[in-house]
């Protein structure tokens, strides 16, 4: 059998197998997993661990792939060292069964979002051993968090500046949906090895329309709504955190927690937020000064939203700064004759939803609502990724299989039912479509 094999090494990432320095409440090796469906997926490496979970690298026995599977363990709970059941005492249920809810909610709420490149996919959710669980895809690559370690010290504007685009994105989905992530950090910023951005774990997410919010917050990154039990939380709740998230990039100094400026505001009328500048004296102007304005305390004085952030980041004179995009040309169907440019490290969706990128008209025959996506790397390349489509997208007469990437090479014909796309070459482009 392939996969996890106990005494052997794992196919996923080819670690061996071992139980030795094993976490004392993690699953063991080669433990298989069955849903009440009847998939299956052994458990492997323990990936990570935190106060209310575990995630294990697992191996997904009916699609032959990877997973990192997330398991629900909170602190202070056991585990039955025979039924491997997790066991909350008299005490404990009632808050553990409001957990259990919650995580659920997550997995329910991100598996909707599973098209969106931006935000991580959950293949996967279901409830055994007494706990709940979820399978989403393993990714390759580093969060934020890491990248700033690895390197030893603040990163620069340049090094942001693309990523950037691709986290403005994937909140901009987001809050599209009405979801507010609430939990905006470096470690929950993804970078992937192929230079995707995707925004990861999603255990406070909630609906903005909610009438109360419970919250697990990070202080070092939090408004001070979140340390309110109905604080007014909303879309500059995210857009503080991504401001606190990138002071602390660009400059490796976390910026002082709330909880400590708003008493010293009010006993010595002084922000003890030192003013990026001092930090990163190399960062641009525009951009120090647009991170200084999204950490206000106040929420009204914040950026109300992702697109008014992103243009403060991104102003006309810095779009002018990106060169050049890859580019299609449509010579037949709806948009026949015209020149489509996406710029470098941007996603750009097709289909007749009104939030895709390119939308084609409601009645055009043929096109899914969310029918597939282009990705435009920062080296100029160009993919294309099936979004589940009904009718399927083709590249050069062959239709390409749901949800994995395809490169769209020069002389490469990109076909969605009647509309037919060639690749065109690089091209120059203002900025952000």
């Amino acid at each position: 059998m392939r996969g996890f094999v106990l005494g052997g090494r794992c196919e996923a990432c080819g670690k061996p197998n071992s139980d030795s320095g094993r976490m004392p409440n993690a699953l063991p090796y080669g433990y298989r997993l069955v849903t009440a469906r009847g998939d299956s997926y052994q458990i492997g490496d323990v990936l990570g661990s935190g106060g209310f979970g575990i995630t294990y690298l697992a191996w997904d026995e009916r699609h032959r792939r990877p997973v990192a599977m997330k398991e629900l363990f909170p602190n202070r709970l056991v585990r039955d060292p025979v039924t491997m059941e997790v066991k909350a005492n008299s005490e404990q249920q009632a808050m553990f069964q409001h957990f259990k809810k919650r995580f659920v909610d997550e997995a329910r709420i991100v598996s909707y979002l599973r098209k969106e490149p931006e935000i991580v996919n959950i293949y996967d959710y279901f409830e055994t051993n007494g706990t709940g669980y979820y399978a989403m895809e393993y990714l390759h690559g580093m969060d934020m968090q890491y990248w700033l370690e690895k390197k030893g010290g603040p990163l620069s504007w340049k090094e942001l500046r693309a990523p950037l685009k691709q986290v403005f994105q994937g909140l901009k989905i987001l809050h599209g949906y009405g979801l507010l992530h609430r939990d905006i950090s470096p470690d929950n910023i993804f970078i992937c090895s192929d230079g995707k951005v995707k925004l990861i774990d999603f255990g406070s997410v909630r609906s903005i329309n909610a009438e109360r919010f419970t919250t697990i917050l990070k202080r070092n990154f939090a408004p001070q709504e979140l340390f309110m039990e109905r604080g007014n939380q909303g879309f500059w709740t995210d857009t503080f955190a991504l401001c606190a998230t990138l002071y602390y990039l660009l400059s490796a100094q976390y910026p002082a927690q709330v909880y400590d400026r708003v008493p010293q505001i009010k006993e010595h009328g002084e922000d003890p937020l030192v003013p990026l500048s001092h930090y990163s004296p190399a960062a641009p102007t525009h951009v120090v000064n647009a991170v200084m304005h999204g950490l206000q305390l106040e929420e009204s004085k914040r950026f109300q939203n992702t697109d008014e952030m992103c243009a403060a980041f991104f102003p006309d004179s810095e779009r002018g700064q990106i060169s050049a995009g890859a580019g299609l040309v449509c010579v037949g169907g709806f948009f026949t004759g015209k020149n489509i440019t996406f710029p470098m490290g941007t996603y750009v969706s097709l289909g007749r939803g009104g939030s895709n990128g390119i939308v084609f008209p409601i009645e055009t025959k043929g096109i899914s609502r969310r029918h597939c996506v282009f990705y435009a790397n920062i080296n100029g390349k160009l993919f294309v990724q099936d979004q589940e489509s009904t009718n399927g997208t083709y590249l050069d007469q062959e239709r390409i299989q749901p949800m994995k990437w395809y490169e769209v090479r020069p002389g490469h014909t990109v076909r969605i039912c009647r509309e037919i796309f060639v690749w065109h070459g690089l091209q120059a482009t203002g900025g952000l479509p």
